[in-house]
């Protein structure tokens, strides 16, 4: 109401203006500018409301499609339960030890603990051996790489 009354007041649509802009004491661009801070505001508001209610019947919509597509609520619960365990207990239990995939898993889980655990100790052999060709001691090598 004070939107359309002030537009009306404003002189905007001529025959409809009040007598007090004809005797020059009636609303001036100012209003016409705080009009449109107004509907600005209004409609930025607006779109704000609308993009809210977009996300949250989107978050409902998901939570209902889950709860209608889960047949069996405790799988679910279980399926988490087994994907937090540890990598043995689910070898174990999945029974891969009596396949030759199950033994090469344990090979290769071995071997990158293995290059993981005495790759500090093959970079210090490195620079121990490197500074013994040159003669001079260990500590007196710049960087961790120079000589490797």
């Amino acid at each position: 109401m004070q939107i359309a009354n002030g537009l009306r007041s404003s002189g905007i649509f001529g025959k409809w203006a009040r007598r007090g802009r004809r005797e020059g004491t009636g609303a001036g661009v100012g209003q016409l500018m705080m009009i449109a801070i107004v509907l600005i505001g209004s409609i930025k508001t607006l779109f704000s409301v609308y993009h809210t209610v977009e996300r949250l019947t989107h978050r409902l919509l998901k939570y209902v499609e889950t709860q209608i597509l889960e047949v069996n609520p405790q799988d679910r619960a279980e399926a988490r339960k087994r994907k937090n365990e540890g990598w043995r207990k689910r070898w174990i239990r999945e029974k891969r030890y009596m396949t030759r995939e199950g033994w090469q898993e344990i090979w290769f889980r071995l071997w990158i603990w293995f290059e993981g655990e005495l790759g500090g100790l093959k970079q210090r052999f490195m620079r121990w051996k490197a500074a013994w060709a040159m003669g001079v001691d260990e500590d007196m090598l710049d960087g961790p790489d120079e000589l490797i």
